[in-house]
């Protein structure tokens, strides 16, 4: 008796008009993008060597490039005045400016994707100028319109997108140095570009050391570069993904895929010692959550399949609408743990152990996948 539903009116979806264009996906899809040309069109990465060779003149090129474009546009752009939520932002033409207000990463953000399509959660909500109890959301009554409304910034915008491409250029340094140290890969016309995945260490533990001593000297350089950064005046800033943020980050999974390399490699030579033994059971789980790392991030990590669920509720006696995951959170922890709150969270412990449920849940699919040889790889 009420007629058709207005085919204009959506309850879910995205409007075309005010989709966000950046992201975490977006910003690694443009990562690989860069990376992977470099290594489509460089020399192939040969056995021996460090962690660079004159075969690698196109990755530290881009570097400088990305380098130098970064500071430039940062620190040399005029940011103009402009008006959010119904107030003025003076910025008058300010250069080099990196706090949330006047910052070139702004600017430009809302110069190439428009404001409409930014980040809408306001991503400096958090800030002491916004919130009552930062570093928690409390916003307050006389905040200016810059701390929740969109169209200021995007944490994922296009500036900070230049370094995180540089992030990437690094990782890849990395992995051609990784491809200098593997033993020797049989193919069918027996030279060494055959054959499938080659296993780093083959009871050859030069080749074991060898990788260990460039990616930990390396690291050690990315490391005492980021602190000249920060001597230099570089806040480490992962929203402006400043240069210090990206050599400190870069020198951190360094020395953490050295450190794997040197507590773990060993049990893949199947070791019979107790410690290794010992090592082979802790790692299981983030081993083969590594093999699958791309289908956990995609479905867990960015909310994928949360948002599939979110379309699945059920409505109570209130009329309130409840997801699938929103029950789940709130009847099986909300309601029966209590304590350890906070005052931008009462539910802070319940919602901690939400979380480590889920991560446990995901590492029991990536179990489950790989005992069954199931993939999803780039």
């Amino acid at each position: 008796g009420g007629g058709l539903p207005d085919p204009t009116s959506y309850a879910w979806g995205y409007d075309l008009g005010s989709v966000r264009w950046c992201g975490i996906l977006q910003r690694i899809a443009a990562c690989y993008v860069v990376a992977s040309a470099l290594v489509l069109c460089s020399p192939r990465a040969r056995r021996g060597g460090g962690l660079a060779t004159a075969d690698d003149g196109a990755f530290f090129g881009a570097l400088a490039l990305l380098v130098a474009a970064y500071l430039a546009m940062t620190y040399l752009t005029p940011v103009p005045t402009y008006r959010v939520g119904g107030d003025e932002v003076a910025c008058g033409g300010i250069r080099g400016a990196l706090g949330p207000r006047c910052s070139a990463a702004g600017f430009y953000d809302r110069a190439i994707f428009g404001r409409a399509h930014l980040y809408a959660d306001g991503a400096y909500a958090r800030l002491p100028a916004c919130s009552s109890c930062a570093p928690a959301k409390c916003p307050k009554a006389s905040a200016p319109a810059w701390c929740a409304e969109p169209g200021v910034a995007d944490p994922e915008g296009f500036l900070s997108g230049v370094l995180a491409v540089a992030t990437a250029v690094i990782g890849a340094l990395f992995a051609r140095c990784l491809e200098r140290c593997r033993a020797p890969r049989p193919g069918r016309d027996g030279d060494d570009r055959g054959g499938g995945y080659a296993r780093l260490v083959d009871g050859d533990g030069d080749r074991r050391g060898a990788l260990m001593l460039h990616w930990a000297l390396a690291s050690l350089a990315l490391g005492a570069a980021a602190l000249v950064a920060v001597a230099a005046g570089s806040p480490v800033n992962k929203q402006l993904w400043t240069p210090s943020y990206c050599l400190a980050t870069a020198a951190l999974c360094g020395f953490a895929l050295t450190a794997a390399v040197a507590l773990l490699d060993d049990v893949a030579d199947g070791g019979d010692d107790a410690t290794f033994r010992a090592a082979r059971a802790l790692a299981e789980p983030l081993r083969r959550a590594g093999r699958n790392a791309l289908l956990l991030f995609v479905l867990g990590a960015s909310g994928v399949l949360d948002m599939c669920l979110g379309a699945v509720y059920v409505t109570s006696g209130d009329g309130r609408r409840r997801n699938v995951v929103d029950v789940a959170r709130d009847d099986l922890f909300r309601a029966h743990v209590s304590g350890g709150g906070t005052r931008s969270n009462p539910h802070a412990r319940a919602d901690l152990l939400f979380a480590v449920a889920v991560a446990a849940f995901w590492a029991a699919v990536a179990w489950v996948l790989d005992a069954r040889e199931i993939y999803w790889t780039a």
